[in-house]
């Protein structure tokens, strides 16, 4: 194991010997910062055996030292007084250390003194202190874990002398890091308790999963469908479902000959990508409609993604809960679920958010597998690894080779950092690597029999090479692309997210000074910092350097990477508080944050009131600017919290504001602005013919895939209108409003009528247009 010897669990929990090695900081409300939750065997401590200290933690109760109540209890008082020697030994004494005693378990005497008694009476930097008269809550869990780490030290290394340990630059580094995190882990009272256990239990997600579905779906089904990707995987899931749904007498040869195995857009095989996406929004029309596909809705098909969505959110809580404070973790996957560019591919029916949710379950049993905990085994079950290869092999039935390539990049990352290679084999590959083929070959061998295969590895290939050698479809973008967006695709998250990134790297090496810089030298010697940034680390930077430098670039691109953003940036977050990260001392961090603020403002205030001005009714006007006045509000409260050093709560009220901003934009404003939504006015245009001629519908100057799908794949696309018009003299054209006159003037012609007009701007190129519907055939036959 990469990780053997450590305790994952107390990776970012706090050491009251670390924090005995400096003066803490005195908290204003008499009550000092203090740890996670108690322990349930707390019982065990001080009887000479080791503790489970993997088992799940109670609540505790804080108060002071209590008088004795048993020789028992003196017997066990005593036991512990010895390693108080010890401590003395190595560490330099602190006045700030109390006790808080377990449920199950009274403090022990006052007049056999224990070791946090002893602590809390030793003299620090030549001064004697008087513990206060209110006591200042620690969990005894890190005491306890504390005690177990010191004796195994001192047994190991057979020494007294503090000189020895502190003079080893590996234990230096130990204790300045547990320290650090014990900032963290102890700030804010009482109150951090009861936010750590409800963090981690199952309140927590079900909190989390309410916000989604606050932020998710309404967007989700008010929404029309959107050009150009979306059109075309929910028109080419809806035939995949007709050739299944259908009577055999209602197929089209041409549209619904692929069946479950070759998706089709329209009379076009779409093999760019997978199919597995194609047949989960088929499943989920199914299910809706009850089987029936005359009943589906562009909803049905981005249910898929709203569920994925919320599958990466919740991961990424259990990924957080593995490695870092509850809080962090919580906090990190509310800032994943409110982030733009989160809330927009979870309302799109496409391939990106499942790609995410598959990655990131990914990488949490990888986690399980390189850092199991408490009672797990070293080595996991075949349950566990065959899990994770069914994971990836479902990335790849998504969206091809990423998820292999972000999970085998963090894997080899993580081996080189650590010089340790055998842990992967824990992993299984070999029987894994047959599960994710057989995956495949159960879908590539029917392949076989519709297309060449031949033919289908060179679209493969050019859909990963082409794309990462050459820009496709002008798709391009400057190294750094991926880099600037973050700033407004993962707001709020990116608060401290530059510093919280830089101190990872420097926790994960081990180094202690921030004038440390990295040499050659160091960067090749093995990484002997904490794992948890490590991991985070090395899931984050390999794969986002390999999408800064591809030459296709897209926003969504780096989505499967916003998890690992947001846990280190909420560890940074927590850390800001704790004064462990200074986030605004430096010109740069206070123009960072002054960005951020206006970035914050444009997103939640800014953008659902420029929605507004492309057109939308006073009542929808109103009610998006109520939000707005909302969002302003919170955006306020997050500035005043920056204002007074509380960068928790500065993230907080973010959440909150981007959570009514994003409900402002794209559940109010942006639905409701016609001008926008040229196809879905065109559909109501179509929808007043009769049946019988609306049938046949051809449209020139505009080809967008929304057109396809709101016709149900009927519309054919040309390019010179009047000799269509001429040759067929029947149906129904959509054309340019400017073609009306030319067709007019020609006098071979048919019979027409314009039916109805339609202007609006065409997001896809950027460009306003005018466009007629124009109905064909003779006198008679035109209603």
């Amino acid at each position: 194991m990469w990780l053997d010897g450590i305790d994952q669990r107390s990776l970012e929990i706090p050491d009251p010997i670390s924090q005995a090695c400096r003066t803490p900081t005195s908290s204003p409300t008499g009550y000092a910062p203090h740890g996670p939750r108690s322990n349930a065997g707390s019982s065990n401590f001080g009887r000479g055996r080791p503790m489970n200290i993997f088992r799940p933690l109670t609540t505790t109760a804080v108060r002071p030292i209590a008088k004795p109540q048993s020789s028992r209890r003196r017997r066990r008082a005593g036991s512990t007084a010895q390693m108080t020697q010890a401590i003395r030994s190595v560490v330099i004494r602190s006045p700030n250390c109390w006790i808080v005693s377990s449920s199950r378990r009274r403090s022990p005497p006052s007049d056999s003194r224990s070791v946090e008694a002893d602590l809390a009476m030793a003299p620090s930097s030549g001064q004697t202190k008087a513990p206060s008269s209110k006591p200042t809550p620690i969990a005894p869990q890190s005491h306890r874990r504390a005690m177990i780490r010191l004796r195994s030290i001192v047994l190991r290394m057979g020494v007294g002398g503090s000189g020895v340990l502190v003079s080893m630059n590996r234990w230096r580094r130990w204790l300045e890091d547990s320290l650090d995190d014990a900032r963290v882990a102890w700030s804010g009272g009482r109150g951090a308790i009861r936010l750590r256990r409800v963090a981690s239990s199952p309140a927590g997600v079900v909190a989390l999963t309410l916000l989604c579905l606050a932020v998710y779906l309404p967007g989700a089904l008010t929404l029309p469908v959107v050009d150009r990707d979306e059109a075309r995987f929910a028109q080419a899931s809806r035939q995949m479902f007709e050739s299944v749904a259908l009577p055999r007498a209602e197929r089209s040869e041409t549209l619904h000959d692929g069946g479950l195995v070759v998706p089709k857009f329209g009379e076009t095989p779409r093999l760019n990508k997978p199919p597995l996406i194609y047949w989960l929004q088929s499943a989920s029309a199914a299910i809706f409609t009850r089987g029936d596909p005359s009943l589906d809705a562009i909803w049905m098909y981005r249910m898929p993604s709203l569920v994925a969505a919320i599958i990466t959110v919740i991961a990424t809580l259990r990924i957080g809960l593995r490695f870092f404070d509850p809080r962090a973790a919580w906090l990190a996957a509310a800032l994943l679920a409110v982030c733009p560019l989160m809330a927009w591919e979870a309302r799109q029916a496409r391939a990106d958010q499942v790609l995410v949710a598959a990655t990131t379950v990914a990488i949490l049993l990888l986690a399980r597998v390189g850092v199991p905990r408490g009672k797990e085994p070293d080595r996991p079950t075949r349950v566990i690894t065959t899990a994770f290869w069914l994971a990836v092999a479902s990335g790849v039935m998504v969206k091809g080779p990423i998820t292999p390539m972000i999970v085998g990049l963090a894997s080899l990352s993580i081996s080189l950092a650590t010089r340790r290679w055998r842990w992967m084999l824990n992993l299984r590959p070999l029987s894994g690597l047959a599960i994710v083929a057989a995956i495949l070959a159960a879908w590539v061998i029917p392949l076989a029999r519709h297309i060449d295969l031949s033919r289908y590895l060179d679209l493969v290939a050019g859909e990963t090479l082409g794309r990462a050698s050459s820009a496709r479809e002008g798709h391009s973008g400057p190294p750094g692309y991926h880099t600037v967006l973050t700033v407004v695709l993962f707001w709020p998250g990116v608060m401290v997210t530059a510093a919280a990134v830089v101190r990872a790297w420097q926790v994960a090496r081990g180094q202690t000074d921030a004038s440390d810089r990295p040499t050659v030298h160091s960067l090749m010697r093995p990484w002997i910092g904490r794992r948890a940034q490590l991991f985070c680390l090395a899931w984050l930077l390999p794969a986002w350097l390999v999408f800064e430098l591809s030459s296709t670039k897209l926003p969504h691109y780096t989505l499967p990477l916003y998890p690992a953003l947001a846990l280190l940036s909420a560890r940074g977050v927590l850390a800001a508080g704790a004064g462990s990260l200074d986030f605004a001392g430096s010109f740069p961090a206070r123009l960072g944050l002054w960005l951020w603020v206006g970035v914050g403002f444009a997103l939640t205030v800014g953008l659902p009131v420029a929605t507004l001005f492309l057109g939308a009714g006073w009542p929808v006007v109103i009610l998006t600017a109520m939000f707005a006045l909302g969002a302003a509000w919170l955006m306020l409260r997050a500035r005043a919290s920056l204002t007074v050093g509380r960068p928790a709560m500065a993230q907080i009220w973010s959440i909150a504001a981007a959570t009514v901003g994003l409900t402002a934009t794209l559940t109010i404003a942006l639905p409701n602005v016609s001008a926008i939504w040229t196809t879905e006015r065109l559909e109501q245009a179509l929808d007043t013919l009769p049946n019988d001629m609306a049938k046949r519908v051809v449209a020139a100057g505009y080809h967008e895939d929304s057109l396809v799908f709101a016709t149900r794949g009927r519309v054919e696309r040309i390019d010179d209108p009047i000799s269509w018009a001429i040759e067929h003299r029947g149906g129904v054209v959509i054309m340019p409003a400017s073609e009306i006159a030319t067709l007019e003037a020609d006098p071979e012609s048919p019979p027409y009528r314009e039916h109805a007009t339609v202007a609006g701007f065409n997001y896809s190129n950027g460009r306003f247009l005018r466009l007629s519907v124009v109905v064909l055939g003779s006198p008679d036959t035109i209603p």
